[in-house]
């Protein structure tokens, strides 16, 4: 059976670390089980938090590596989440 490709979009090695860095932060959630602050980051950006933290730690990484490909959607990206992660990402 063949595997599809992934469709990896190279990002500026700054911006990747940013994007590691967030993506160990909601790691971190789910290990905690911290259901509250999935809710709200789910919420801001509109994705499903399906029936557990890991269900909605996968769905947000999805979508954090969807809108993250440069500095700037990074920026966008920390802005809108400080409010509830307290963090600069």
């Amino acid at each position: 059976m063949a595997m599809a490709p992934l469709n990896q979009r190279v990002v500026h090695h700054a911006t990747q670390t940013r994007r590691v860095t967030i993506n160990q932060y909601l790691r971190g959630l789910a290990v905690s089980n911290d259901k509250t602050t999935f809710g709200s980051i789910a919420n801001i950006l509109n994705v499903s938090t399906g029936l557990d933290v890991f269900t909605a730690r996968n769905n947000i990484i999805l979508e954090v590596h969807k809108r993250v490909n440069d500095k700037r959607s990074m920026d966008a990206l920390s802005t809108l989440l400080k409010s509830i992660t307290k963090k600069d990402f």
